[in-house]
C-alpha cells in the first residue's frame, strides 16, 4: 500500500492506477480539488480536455493543497477519445462531445 498521495516520503505514483479525465472543466478550483482527492487515494494520473480557463491555472494550484505532483504531471488534450477494450469491441473512435460517444 503506497499511502496517501500527500505523504512526500513515499513513492506513491510508482504504480499505475486509473487515469482520471476531466472534460472541459470550467474552474481551476475544481481541477485542484480533484487533484487533492486523487492524492488522498494515491491516484496520480490526471488528464484535462479543453479546460475553459487554460492551463496551467493558479486557482488549481491553490486548491490542490499539497497535490502539486499531480498537477505537474497533467496531460492536456484538445479532444476526448473513446478507448477500445477487450469487452466492448464496438466502442472505438473519437467523440467531439461526451454525448456523441454514448451509444
Amino acid at each position: 500500500m503506497p499511502g496517501a498521495g500527500t505523504d512526500k516520503t513515499r513513492n506513491w505514483i510508482a504504480t499505475a492506477g486509473p487515469i482520471i479525465v476531466l472534460v472541459e472543466p470550467q474552474l481551476g478550483e475544481n481541477i485542484g480539488a480533484r487533484a487533492r482527492v486523487m492524492a488522498n487515494f494515491g491516484l496520480g494520473r490526471l488528464r484535462l480536455v479543453k479546460p475553459r480557463d487554460g492551463w496551467p491555472n493558479v486557482q488549481a494550484q491553490r486548491s490542490a493543497s499539497g497535490a502539486d505532483r499531480i498537477l505537474e504531471g497533467v496531460a492536456l488534450f484538445d479532444k476526448a477519445a473513446l478507448a477500445d477494450s477487450a469487452r466492448a469491441k464496438h466502442m472505438h473512435g473519437e467523440a467531439d462531445a461526451a454525448a456523441d460517444g454514448v451509444r
